[in-house]
């Protein structure tokens, strides 16, 4: 079903709170929110064992966790890949489920058939097409990542994650730092404490254009936003 539940299952309506709660913090991304996030995920599971999506939010809280604290953890990883396979037992038509094993796929020709299976199976799914999109840019695939990210954004043109990819994407193919930096200043016009664009573009202006001065300003905003990232931190100092 469109929740992520078995035909016929019904919803229980608090774990569902829980896991739009937990959607809310996971897309903010910081370091300051992440143990809560898959807090809130966790419950939701316990409280409805029978909601596959609370399942893949759990996952990507887990592989978000690792990335936002700069951790490898084969215990989160190994967490994240069961709360992936479980959503799967629940609904095998869950796209975001294949899209999420593909990412934990170390090798490639195993991964992009269930890479296309998710998009297959939710064509509607921007993140899915962004993530896709990486694995191609990994494999010097470009102009389809590129592809992949545009297509993302015609499915959701407000998306502040999208735009940032975007961004990175086209300063590694064509080194435009024009269009760089008014991707990211966009994603912030409408998220202004979107911790990921203000880094992306205090590093643009610092190391791009040598405007250290703007580049710490943005830093402060990010380090304000989210003190606990060690990213945000080294980042600040290599500016500073």
């Amino acid at each position: 079903t469109s929740h992520g539940h078995p035909a016929n299952a019904k919803i229980n309506l608090d774990a569902y709170q829980l896991y739009m709660r937990g959607q809310q913090l996971l897309a903010g991304f910081r370091a300051t929110d992440i143990d809560r996030t898959v807090e809130l995920f966790r419950r939701a599971t316990i409280l409805d064992p029978t909601f596959a999506r609370a399942y893949v939010g759990l996952g990507q809280a887990l592989m978000a966790q690792m990335g936002l604290l700069g951790v490898e953890s084969p215990d989160l990883r190994t967490k994240a890949a069961k709360a992936f396979d479980r959503a799967l037992e629940l609904n095998p038509t869950l796209g975001q489920a294949w899209i999420e094993q593909a990412r934990l796929t170390p090798d490639p020709v195993k991964a992009e058939p269930l890479y296309r299976r998710g998009l297959e199976l939710a064509p509607n799914y921007a993140l899915g097409y962004s993530h896709y999109a990486e694995f191609l840019f990994n494999e010097t695939r470009v102009g389809e990542a590129i592809d992949m990210i545009r297509r993302a954004r015609d499915i959701d043109p407000l998306s502040t994650e999208l735009r940032l990819h975007h961004a990175g994407l086209l300063m590694i193919e064509s080194s435009d730092v024009a269009a760089h930096d008014q991707l990211v200043r966009e994603a912030l016009a409408i998220d202004p404490t979107l911790v990921a664009a203000l880094a992306q573009l205090a590093f643009s202006r610092w190391e791009f254009s040598g405007e250290s001065a703007d580049a710490a300003r943005f830093m402060e905003r990010a380090i304000a936003v989210d003190p606990r990232s060690p990213f945000i931190r080294e980042l600040g100092r290599d500016i500073y």
